[in-house]
């Protein structure tokens, strides 16, 4: 892709000196002058959707896009917005990889489980939906998933 298609024609002046005979460090400066030079003003709502997100990553008591709304103090619309216009995924999908993140962590750790419990513990209405969500996830079951990466059972 032209380097104009994403950056606009601006960029032309900043490819001679990076494709030219400058030294390195001078191409790096001259491309962080570049884009430093239009890095966009700070987006509120954009720092209202990452504070959201880490409290989706934060706490495993948040199960739902209900609960993520009510401890955000927003209405479960505006959050499903905020996520559609800032997340680029729904509230719903990013609860959900967190909690299987957090399963992938336990099965590093080697932890010995109880999936009918964690199941529980991650919000899950059952072990079959949790196994068949990191499925999903993984490409496997936790089961094969640690054994192929040398975990105890």
């Amino acid at each position: 892709m032209p380097a104009r298609d994403p950056f606009g024609a601006e960029i032309e002046t900043l490819l001679p000196i990076l494709t030219g005979d400058a030294e390195e460090p001078a191409k790096i400066a001259a491309a962080n002058r570049y884009f430093l030079e239009r890095v966009p003003a700070p987006d509120a709502q954009a720092q209202v959707a990452a504070s959201v997100v880490q409290l989706a990553a934060s706490d495993l008591a948040i199960h739902s896009t209900r609960a993520l709304a009510l401890r955000a103090g927003l209405s479960e619309r505006s959050l499903q917005r905020l996520f559609s216009g800032y997340v680029g995924a729904t509230p719903k999908g990013v609860i959900r990889r967190f909690r299987l993140h957090e399963l992938v962590e336990r099965l590093h750790a080697g932890e010995a489980m109880n999936f009918a419990a964690l199941a529980q513990e991650l919000g899950y209405f059952d072990q079959a939906h949790l196994i068949g969500d990191f499925r999903r996830f993984t490409g496997s079951t936790p089961e094969l998933y640690r054994r192929q990466r040398g975990g105890r059972s």
